[in-house]
């Protein structure tokens, strides 16, 4: 993958394992979700909308094998680095066996949080990495921060429609 999806160099593959796990509606890896990001990354750029929308690794966020969280944030505060004004940052989140959408607005210090399955932010552990992420980006611009970081809990709602 092109450094302007991620920003960074990345090497990116898909299993059969995952394409046997997205048919039958099973559990996916991160892998899938990369490779459906590269793709909301060309679809963008072909839109000439890419400035506008940044993503970030998952296998540089999850509680599991990246890190700790301090330097889960570092991650985070580097990948703001190079944002654009008013770009926002898709962080996917697997807390264990179900993925979650946080969105990052790091400018205006605004979280949205996205969860099919819950209508509540998930904990502490999370939004921590998140916001002190946004605080050494700020640190690192010089910038003072809000007192408190904005979090939007947004219900997602999902319909069955019946033939």
């Amino acid at each position: 993958m092109e450094d302007k999806v991620f920003g960074i160099n990345k090497k990116q593959y898909v299993f059969k394992a995952d394409i046997h796990a997205l048919c039958t509606m099973g559990e996916f890896s991160g892998g899938v979700i990369c490779m459906y990001m590269l793709y909301l990354h060309e679809v963008l750029k072909r839109a000439k909308m890419s400035e506008m929308v940044g993503f970030v690794d998952p296998s540089q966020l999850g509680a599991l094998g990246c890190g700790n969280p301090t330097e889960r944030s570092c991650h985070l505060a580097n990948r703001f680095q190079n944002a654009k004004k008013g770009q926002i940052f898709m962080l996917p989140y697997n807390a264990g066996k179900h993925w979650m959408l946080t969105v990052v607005n790091p400018d205006e210090e605004t979280i949205y949080f996205m969860d099919p399955l819950r209508s509540r932010l998930i904990g502490d552990k999370w939004e921590k990495v998140v916001e002190n992420g946004i605080k050494i980006y700020n640190a690192h611009r010089n910038r003072s921060s809000r007192k408190s970081i904005l979090w939007q809990n947004m219900v997602v709602c999902l319909a069955i429609i019946h033939l």
